[in-house]
């Protein structure tokens, strides 16, 4: 983050709030601690320490706070001083309400931050237009404290107001509008994941798009062999693995999103998705593909780039259970990588033991989700399994050999539910796939 400080402050100044900003976001998870009642256990114990931590960080900022008093009153003078001089819309003032705004969220106040990021957006409209892209890093810092505050829905706002800036305001050729763009498609997936929104079906609409405008519009600029067209090539696979496995809105089933969308007048967009969740197989394995061309035709690709493409390409296969098809590719890139100096170390690390499926596909919306109130007290904990991964890459034979807090904890039961639901990538050996036994500790979430 870029601070904007007066002259007046300190070197120190900066040191403290960057110190706060890393601690600051904890600061949330201690409003809803809930210490369980009755003689401690030494779960409960655990739960207790978590929440003393938690108070000792709160304190820390609380200590940043009173220390900060004087910077942030070096702040409000400036700011009075350039309103006395120049008036409410002073076009400094937007540059110092981003600093006071930046310093109040560094030291965990983001609700007075969000005031501060609010005003300055609107005088950085008012003195420079309604689209210049000056007011982009408020509007971040903006997002970042409202997140920070847990308000997805008027972070989603914020966010799609950004992406229309950034539209608008950089040229075709500016490799800004292209960054600008891909994280307002990744924005577009976090907030999918994490069910934001009513309609979550135009989210991977409007995530297919933005990838697809911007492979576009960088192979217009650079070319089609580009290495900057990986990323793109790569949203769309997510966007795929997605649409593939959307089951319409509310718990409706795919086919029932169909026929609503072709039978009974259904929306444009019910329609669409409906399709390219049908065709959500042939289009990612093409953009696999696509990756493939590139790596072979730029010479400076990554020596690994080829084989670790094939590999990509039959985890492809394999999550949409076409399992001849992978095993194939797996093979191929078994022979790919014994012909690269240093490919058989490479191969034993990707192909030598088991691996959770997908890779290179992130299905984690990284927004914070409590657990469910009869967890809440539980604190952290672990589990340590054996269990065999076979040929076809299911895991089964669990065995559970040591827990934490407890061998009972209802966590347990959720951690094997999803292992056997997972697909692994099987290990290898000599090209061919063969059971595996795992010896692993899984943390619970």
């Amino acid at each position: 983050m870029k601070l904007h400080l007066p002259s007046q402050l300190t070197t120190r100044a900066v040191a403290v709030i960057t110190l706060a900003a890393a601690i600051g976001a904890q600061s949330v998870l201690a409003q809803d601690a809930v210490l369980p009642e009755g003689p401690a256990t030494s779960t409960e114990i655990d739960a207790v320490d978590a929440v003393e931590a938690t108070d000792d960080r709160l304190n820390e900022i609380e200590q940043n706070r009173r220390a900060y008093e004087r910077d942030i009153a070096v702040y409000l003078n400036e700011i009075s001083d350039l309103e006395a001089d120049q008036g409410p819309y002073a076009s400094n003032l937007s540059q110092q309400l981003l600093g006071l705004g930046e310093l109040y969220a560094a030291i965990g106040d983001h609700p007075a931050a969000i005031r501060q990021f609010t005003r300055s957006i609107h005088l950085t409209r008012v003195n420079s237009g309604l689209n210049n892209v000056e007011q982009i890093p408020v509007t971040n810092s903006l997002i970042d404290s409202l997140l920070a505050m847990g308000d997805l829905e008027t972070a989603d706002e914020r966010q799609r107001y950004l992406y229309y800036i950034s539209r608008e305001g950089y040229g075709l050729d500016d490799p800004e509008r292209a960054d600008a763009m891909m994280r307002y498609a990744d924005w577009q997936r976090r907030t999918y994941l994490a069910d934001v929104g009513k309609t979550s079906y135009t989210r991977l609409l409007s995530m297919y798009d933005i990838y697809t405008k911007v492979h576009a519009l960088i192979r217009s600029i650079h070319g089609n062999h580009a290495l900057e067209l990986l990323v793109p090539l790569n949203g769309l696979v997510e966007s795929h693995f997605l649409l593939g496995r959307y089951n319409g809105e509310h718990g409706y089933t795919n086919r029932t999103l169909r026929d609503s969308a072709l039978e009974e007048g259904g929306s444009i967009d019910e329609t669409r998705v409906s399709r390219l969740s049908q065709v959500a197989f042939k289009r990612g394995r093409d953009a696999i593909e696509a990756m493939r061309v590139i790596y072979e035709n730029n010479p400076d690709a990554p020596p690994f780039g080829v084989p670790e493409n094939t590999i990509a390409l039959a985890d492809w296969f394999l999550m949409n259970r076409k399992h001849g098809g992978a095993h194939r590719l797996y093979a191929r890139a078994w022979e790919e990588m014994g012909n690269i100096p240093g490919g058989e170390e490479r191969r034993a690390e990707l192909l030598g033991a088991p691996s959770n499926l997908p890779r290179g596909i992130d299905l984690s919306s990284g927004f914070y989700v409590r657990s469910p109130k009869s967890e809440d007290s539980l604190g952290p904990g672990w589990v340590n399994l054996t269990y065999i991964v076979n040929e076809r890459g299911r895991a089964n034979d669990f065995e559970v050999l040591e827990a934490h807090p407890s061998i009972d904890d209802p966590r347990i039961a959720r951690t094997l539910r999803k292992l056997k639901r997972a697909q692994f990538r099987p290990a290898f050996a000599d090209g061919v796939p063969v059971a595996y036994n795992m010896e692993k500790r899984h943390d619970f979430e």
